[in-house]
């Protein structure tokens, strides 16, 4: 319509838009026939609806709630909010098995770096050719950091998993294992912040 309005001919206008000349004969007619009112859906044959816009939004609702309490174990995305959870960094040697882990206060580019020089310090990673680094799409992996490392340890390659799937990063079994066990008690020497941060598998 708003074609038609600027003067070419239907012929046209059905070229331009790539449709049959019918079409555009069939909505000009309805709009001079009708008005505005004629571009509206005609009544369609079939059996009425029978759910009310009531009810559609009460399912709508119901479907986005969180499950009940006593219901489904709730599930988070991995784009989740920390509520007083424990920064734990971990980085799995896949050869050995051997896992070095840091808890710092917080995450970000320097507590990753020092669980790197705490695992590129050892002569079997910084007298290597190549170390392949596997990391996931997080800021602490990139940018400043992926230069850091470059610069202080030029034998160690980053290589990122795609993004939403750091899944396929193995060390992420380590953490669903932690996740899986019950909480050991505080003073347990196994998460003692002074304990080594050496885990072998």
């Amino acid at each position: 319509m708003l074609a038609a309005a600027r003067g070419p001919d239907n012929a046209r206008i059905a070229a331009d838009l790539r449709i049959t000349v019918d079409t555009v004969r069939k909505w000009r007619g309805r709009l001079a026939a009708g008005g505005l009112g004629g571009l509206r859906d005609l009544p369609r044959s079939g059996r009425p609806r029978r759910i009310s816009e009531l009810t559609r939004a009460a399912v709508v609702a119901l479907a986005c709630q969180l499950p009940a309490a006593a219901g489904v174990p709730v599930r988070v995305e991995h784009e989740y909010v920390r509520h007083g959870a424990l920064a734990l960094l971990a980085a799995l040697d896949v050869r050995t098995g051997t896992v070095f882990a840091a808890t710092p206060p917080a995450t970000g580019i320097a507590p990753f770096m020092d669980l790197m020089s705490q695992v590129m310090s050892r002569p079997e990673y910084k007298d290597a050719p190549r170390v392949f680094v596997i990391v996931d799409n997080g800021s602490d992996h990139r940018g400043q950091s992926a230069n850091r490392l470059r610069d202080a340890y030029p034998n160690a390659i980053m290589i990122y998993t795609p993004v939403h799937a750091s899944w396929l990063n193995q060390v992420e079994i380590v953490f669903s294992i932690i996740q899986k066990k019950p909480s050991p008690p505080a003073t347990s020497p196994a998460w003692a912040p002074s304990a080594t941060p050496c885990w072998p598998s």
